[in-house]
């Protein structure tokens, strides 16, 4: 795992396993899109396509304003703030981590209504 810090345990909820269960998770979004469109089975390709959908759905109730940035920031493992500032984003750096966190609690929560 790269250099990326877990979130804070109280205020987030999360524990530090669980942030890179979420963390990994999200790494698959690329695979997730290309099995949606390659695998032969209908079903698998509707269980993929509802993977990467809730992805990108946290991500835009996260913040909208910076959706592209922040979902390469969550799917591309060596997609820095460096990185997405250089591409253009628009937001300064606490705006973006502040995001970043609340879109893997987002996720979290999402993900373990469903279980």
């Amino acid at each position: 795992m790269p250099n990326v810090r877990s979130l804070n345990p109280i205020k987030y909820k999360m524990s530090e396993n669980r942030f890179k269960e979420m963390y990994f998770h999200c790494l698959q979004y690329d695979e997730w899109k290309e099995r949606n469109i390659t695998d032969p089975q209908e079903e698998k390709r509707k269980a993929f396509k509802k993977r990467y959908r809730v992805v990108e759905e946290t991500v835009r109730e996260t913040h909208a304003k910076i959706y592209p940035w922040l979902l390469e920031a969550v799917t591309v493992e060596k997609a820095t703030y460096k990185r997405l500032k250089e591409l253009g984003m628009p937001c300064g750096k606490s705006i973006y981590y502040e995001a970043r966190r609340e879109f893997y609690k987002l996720l979290s929560e999402k993900i373990h209504r469903k279980l």
